[in-house]
């Protein structure tokens, strides 16, 4: 899943390569607007990889570093999840976490099926039914885009609804529904993966957010300390929104485009 973007005569040149879903096209869009802005000179190519594992020297979504890193297609939409445009939902997700929470536990839902630590969640859910509220489900097709759920909870929802949230990795090493709950003025929970977006460089965890080992071994430890010290809780949180509004933004997203093709063609 990858493909290449060029410059030549002051026009963009994208060659789609294959991709998952609406990935590709919702980068497009993003590199567009971010040419919009900066007017790049001509460029040659470059190769941006749209896979959830990626390694390798050149770009994409995540690493294990911070080389090279660019923005995903969520800053455009994820329209087969309900993310029609970003700035919208983003706004949904702020106007939600301004209510008072309706139930004191952690809320989260998705695909089980899609990492074996989402396993883990759900077995540690069950037993501790105090603490968490954890709830599976499967995505099913159903015409281009939009995805059928066996069971859907809207994430302005589930943060209107729920005191904490969680954030952890799907399918690769990596969370696309991350930058959202940034935005949730919830304390969040967020499980250490290895693949890191452009972002993290400036993420700091009891700052920004309440770190969780990978293994989630530490998960009953740090939700009972958010729950007992939840106005040190709401402070991370409001951090987390601050950091939002400077790093998670659709012009974040065109100024992180421009250094990857500024860096890129020097």
């Amino acid at each position: 899943m990858a493909f290449c973007v060029s410059k030549m005569n002051s026009k963009l040149i994208f060659k789609d390569l294959g991709g998952y879903e609406t990935r590709n096209p919702s980068t497009f869009w993003c590199i567009q607007k971010a040419d919009e802005k900066y007017n790049w000179n001509d460029f040659n190519e470059i190769k941006i990889d749209t896979n959830d594992n990626y390694n390798g020297e050149g770009c994409s979504y995540i690493k294990n570093n911070y080389e090279n890193l660019v923005p995903d297609f969520v800053f455009h939409s994820w329209p087969e999840v309900g993310i029609n445009d970003y700035e919208k939902f983003v706004k949904e997700i702020d106007n939600a976490g301004l209510n008072n929470y309706q139930i004191n536990k952690v809320g989260w839902i998705g695909n089980k099926n899609t990492n074996i630590t989402r396993k883990k969640l759900l077995e540690i859910g069950d037993k501790n039914k105090d603490l968490f509220d954890i709830f599976d489900m499967t995505w099913t097709k159903s015409g281009n885009t939009f995805l059928n759920a066996s069971k859907y909870i809207y994430t302005p929802d589930l943060v209107k609804k729920y005191s904490i949230l969680i954030d952890i990795e799907g399918a690769g090493p990596y969370s696309a529904r991350l930058k959202t709950l940034l935005w949730s003025h919830r304390p969040l929970l967020l499980v250490d993966r290895p693949g890191k977006e452009f972002f993290f460089e400036f993420l700091k965890e009891w700052e920004h957010y309440i770190p969780v080992k990978r293994d989630l071994s530490d998960l009953i430890e740090k939700t009972k300390w958010c729950l007992d010290n939840y106005d040190k809780a709401l402070i991370i949180a409001e951090n987390a929104f601050q950091f939002s509004k400077l790093y998670l933004t659709r012009e974040a997203c065109y100024d992180q485009w421009n250094n990857i093709i500024c860096n890129n063609n020097l």
